[in-house]
């Protein structure tokens, strides 16, 4: 078998570990649900009326002391609020507050957690594992640079999926998902600047630059590891940040790549598959925009299903690497899988 052969199952080796990994956090992730939002000194800043916190009585000011009997700064990285020492819905929780320079005593009844959160662990696992297992298929079945990429990019969407819980460590696992949703959007920004054929931004020698950002989150997440709970939840803005920056300007992209090159190329790289996979994605994107609008209690028409589109991105990118794969060993005159 020579090192071509041995890297591709090397790396089905890891989609099927990552596959495990994210499979075992889908079944054992039974969490129930607080609506818990915390400062980082551990004072309770938002307490919805009907709500688990309210129920329980308490107030937005409290500011949290002990858990369990367990002062917080004991907690250690678990403390990472709301996974902190979490229940299963229908378990109790008992808290100690501090409330105007007086202790204060409730318990937290955990409750199910609402329909759209269990609907997007499904919708987030089904994405990520077409990208994962697409990318093995062409990998296999595709030769080629982009063929490649794609696989790398659907091992990187594997690491977007968390895992089981674990422990006293599930700080670390928390941040390696965020970790990997970040990398996963720059290296699809790199693969649709590569594909079909470079782009300017890509051909310049500065187009790792664009892995910095990454970088800069990887400390800012070492910094939160290391001074919890003084700087719990500080790079929140930043990770909207890049994930915002960098969904658009993949869709950028993908509009700059179907526009670039005559109506012949473009067909013949297998564009327009690509093209029309994000165009059905747009659909649960649009749906999620009205759900923000939308009073509470109403239901979007198809919002239960519109996010399954999402697995026409992966789908549409594989069709179209195969497609360009076949259309230039035809040009070459090579034989194509």
């Amino acid at each position: 078998m020579d090192k071509a052969h041995e890297r591709r199952f090397e790396l089905l080796a890891i989609a099927v570990l990552l596959t495990a990994w994210g499979g075992a956090g889908l079944l054992t992730e039974r969490s129930g649900y607080t609506d818990a939002l915390y400062e980082p000194d551990y004072t309770i800043r938002h307490v919805p009326l009907g709500g688990v916190l309210a129920e329980a009585g308490f107030q937005v000011g409290d500011t949290v002391v002990a858990v369990e009997g367990i002062p917080v700064q004991e907690l250690g990285m678990y403390s990472r609020w709301p996974r902190s020492l979490s229940r299963r819905p229908g378990d109790l929780l008992a808290m100690t507050v501090r409330r105007h320079g007086a202790l204060w005593e409730g318990v937290v009844i955990y409750r199910e957690p609402p329909p759209n959160t269990l609907r997007n662990r499904r919708v987030t696992a089904l994405f990520t594992q077409a990208f994962l297992w697409l990318g093995i298929w062409i990998l296999f079945t595709t030769p080629g640079a982009h063929a490649g990429r794609l696989a790398v990019l659907g091992l990187v969407a594997g690491l977007a999926l968390p895992g089981p819980g674990l422990g006293a460590f599930s700080g670390f696992r928390d941040h390696l998902e965020v970790a990997g949703k970040i990398l996963f959007l720059i290296i699809l920004l790199h693969f649709l600047l590569l594909f079909p054929r470079a782009k300017r931004p890509a051909k310049s020698r500065w187009i790792g630059l664009i892995y910095l950002p990454w970088v800069g989150l990887l400390v800012a997440q070492a910094a939160e590891l290391i001074t919890h709970p003084r700087l719990y939840h500080a790079f929140g803005g930043y990770i909207g940040v890049l994930f915002a920056g960098f969904l658009l300007a993949s869709v950028a992209a993908v509009i700059r790549t179907a526009v670039t090159g005559s109506s012949e190329e473009r067909r013949r790289a297998g564009v327009g598959l690509m093209v029309a996979g994000w165009a059905v994605a747009l659909v649960p994107g649009l749906v999620a925009l009205a759900g923000w609008v939308i009073p509470p209690g109403w239901d979007t028409p198809g919002q239960r299903y519109f996010p399954y589109l999402l697995v026409a991105i992966p789908a549409g990118m594989a069709l179209a690497v195969r497609r360009e794969a076949k259309s230039r060993a035809e040009a070459e005159g090579a034989p194509t899988a």
